[in-house]
Formats: C-alpha cells, structure tokens, sequence
C-alpha cells in the first residue's frame, strides 16, 4: 500500500477530534481521540493517540502520508478575511465581550502559520520528523463533499447545517458529478446549532452534548400556541421567505447570567426561570422542547423544498453537525419533493476529518 497515495484528515478543535487516513478515495481508518483517553469529547486534544492508531491498523507510517487535509479555511483566518467579516457582523449586531474573545481566539487559533505549528510540534515529538504539508478547505464545503460522494448519488441537492464554520451555519449545495457548488449561504450570527445549543442549556443539558435529549424530550411534548408564537420572535423566515433569521439578542449578544450559549433575554421572553441539571423535567419543559423541534425542522424544510423544486432534485443529502438530528431528517424524507435521503452517519466536525482526506484524494493534490 506504500506506493500509493495515502491521505490523512486532521480535526483539532472545540470537540470530538479525530483522524481518518484516505487511500484511492477509500477511507481505510477512522478513530476518535475521545475513545483512547476516556474524556468525552476529548475538548482541545490533538487527536495523536488516534493519528497512531490509524497508522498502526494499516501499516503506514508518517513518511507515507502525501499530505493533510483540514476542514477549515485557514487562508480566510489569516489574510483579513473572517476579520473583516466579523468587523461588517458587528455594525449590525454590536456583540458582547465574550462574543469578542470569541472571534479573536478563533482568529489566532486558526491563523495559518499557528496551525502548522501546532502540527509540526505534534508530528514532532510523535515521531521524531516533520508534519506532511497542510491543506485547508472549507469547512462547509467538506460537509458537502462527504456527504454527497458517499452518498452514492449522481447528482442531489445537500444540505449542511451546523454551529458555525468558518463564516456559515447552513449552506445549500448543488450537487451534480463532479461539481458540488453552493446555491445559499446563511452566516454567523444565524446559526440554527446556536438556536438548538441555547434551548439544550435553557432545558439543563450541556450544549454541543446533550442535543439529543431536548430531540428525545420533544417526543413527550405537545403544540402549544403561545409557546409557538415566543419561539417564532427567535427563529423566523428571513425577508424572501425562504431563508431563515435568528436574533442573536436571544443567544449570543446581551448579559448572560446562566449560560454562555443563551442570554438573559431568553429567560424574559420565555418568562419561565431555565430548568437547573437534575430538576424534575415538567410537562412545560416537554412542550417548549416540542416548540423548539418543531421550529427547527419547519425551518429546515422550508429551505429544503425551494431547493428541491428549484433545481429540480429529487435526492437529497445531509451533513453537518446537525445532520445527528434523525428527527429531522425524518421529516425532510417525508417531503413529497424528497425521493430518497442520505444523512452522513459522520456528518460532525469528528467525521470531517474523514471528509477532508476524502477531498485531498479527489482532488489529487
């Protein structure tokens, strides 16, 4: 297998890092670092234990890796360009300090030259030799990528929807052979993961966790007007009626006494204290978590159907971190406009490592 070209994707970051390896467009190893150093969602490791691992299982060693893809786009941190955007952000929404380390962080963490040294430290006192080049792309873009080459399809509409990624939180891709290009773009701060991460803190989880227990919760909830008509002033159509709007005064920018992820205004509005971890959960706390869902996937379907109908698609894929929502994937099949479905069993930032070497395979770099 030496003789061959050997791919590795790389995800360090917030959550879940992980490392794929890629040979002729095949991923042949995947691994979460989380799995080998018993902490969940293994926060900020460089996932090297993983990096082993994967080398061990096939037999390949460092030397061999061509080069390493990563799913952010490190230019756009490092020439000014996610500076500037955040600069145009915050004419319209002025954000709050936290909000402010925030941006700066991501800006240096991500700088293209502080990147390859995080890699080449690592490299270096892994193995004793210097890192494989790196290359960047965007992170929503491997969303896309992974989700529609295996998928199967020759051609789909995707979806991918998420936090945030470089500047996005949910991208609509035409997919058609070899070209996947994006047909809308919602950026920060319109982000449907900050939506469900805030009401997951609001209901006593922790955010970018426990998502999958506000879905669960919602099954046990029921319609509730009012309830409806509070979500609605934090997620609701955008001015075309197609895209979706989130006022970030509810999530991100104003005094947050509870949780980073929801500000106190969310607390006014709903008019009810957020449920502490280990409270009982009460029938108000499953209707709201039912309102949530249900504004979540009405979003989502809305955005979905104009893409169907507009390119004329009938299939459909799913990535991005939120793509882990079954129900809402489950709504977005029963769409008459919707023939067949492939959500990425690995649509999360862990799974875009494989993406990242599946796209430096493609591409032939």
């Amino acid at each position: 297998m030496n003789h061959l070209s050997v791919y590795a994707g790389i995800f360090e970051g917030h959550l879940d890092p992980a490392v794929a390896l890629v040979c002729e467009g095949e991923v042949i190893a995947y691994a979460e670092e989380e799995r080998f150093v018993r902490y969940k969602h293994a926060p900020f490791m460089y996932p090297i234990r993983s990096l082993r691992y994967c080398l061990e299982q096939t037999g390949i060693k460092p030397d061999n890796i061509e080069a390493i893809g990563i799913n952010w786009n490190l230019p756009a941190y490092s020439d000014g360009r996610i500076k500037s955007f955040f600069a145009e952000m915050e004419k319209v929404f002025p954000p709050d300090s936290n909000t402010r380390r925030w941006q700066q962080r991501v800006l240096g963490y991500f700088n293209e030259a502080n990147t390859q040294k995080r890699h080449e430290m690592n490299w270096c006192r892994a193995f004793g030799t210097t890192a494989p080049p790196l290359h960047a792309i965007p992170h929503h873009f491997v969303h896309a990528l992974q989700s529609y080459y295996q998928s199967q399809f020759t051609e789909a509409l995707c979806v991918t929807i998420d936090g945030s990624g470089d500047q996005h939180c949910t991208v609509l891709w035409h997919c058609q052979g070899d070209s996947i290009r994006s047909v809308r773009e919602i950026c920060m701060p319109h982000s449907l993961g900050w939506f469900y991460a805030a009401f997951t803190e609001y209901l006593g989880f922790k955010a970018y966790d426990g998502e999958y227990k506000v879905m669960g919760l919602a099954a046990y909830g029921s319609p509730d007007d009012k309830l409806n008509k509070k979500i609605s002033e934090i997620l609701f159509p955008a001015d075309d009626g197609i895209e979706y709007r989130v006022d970030p005064k509810y999530l991100h920018y104003g005094v947050h006494t509870w949780s980073d992820r929801f500000t106190d205004s969310l607390i006014d509005l709903l008019g009810h204290p957020a449920r502490l971890p280990g409270e009982p959960i009460s029938a108000w706390h499953r209707k709201l978590a039912y309102a949530v869902q249900q504004k979540f996937e009405e979003t989502v379907c809305r955005l979905v159907h104009w893409g169907m109908n507009e390119f004329g698609e009938r299939n459909l894929c799913v990535g991005g971190g939120c793509g882990l929502n079954v129900k809402m994937n489950s709504k977005l099949f029963s769409l008459d406009c919707v023939n067949d479905l492939f959500a990425h069993p690995l649509c999360s930032d862990g799974g875009a490592a494989a993406g990242a070497a599946l796209g430096l395979s493609l591409i032939h770099i």
